[in-house]
């Protein structure tokens, strides 16, 4: 598990300057289910906010399972998805994303 926290300010022609606060929390886990089969779950919040009111929350979940097909060729599959809100003083979104891949990796 991981926890960051980072401030940004710029005074690059702004009035006021602007600036914001991040705060990211993530889990990875790896974990050999046989031999042949790894799975990788995480887990990833994210919130951010400026001085302007705005603020983002995310959410990203995901999955990544490698199966070794033979000593040196391993087929890989990995669903995630990121799950959002902006607040604004004037307006609030949402969005959702879900990405899916399928590959195949040969080791040298």
């Amino acid at each position: 598990m991981s926890v960051l926290r980072g401030t940004s300010y710029s005074l690059n022609n702004v009035l006021p300057p602007s600036s914001y606060n991040g705060f990211l929390v993530s889990y990875n886990n790896s974990s050999q289910i046989t031999e042949l089969l790894l799975m990788e779950p995480s887990l990833r919040f994210y919130r951010q906010s400026n001085n302007a009111g705005e603020r983002q929350t995310r959410w990203s979940p995901g999955l990544r399972v490698t199966y070794r097909v033979r000593k040196q060729l391993s087929l890989e599959s990995e669903l995630s998805g990121e799950y959002g809100k902006t607040t604004r003083p004037t307006t609030d979104e949402t969005a959702s994303r879900l990405f899916y891949y399928l590959g195949g990796r040969y080791d040298f």
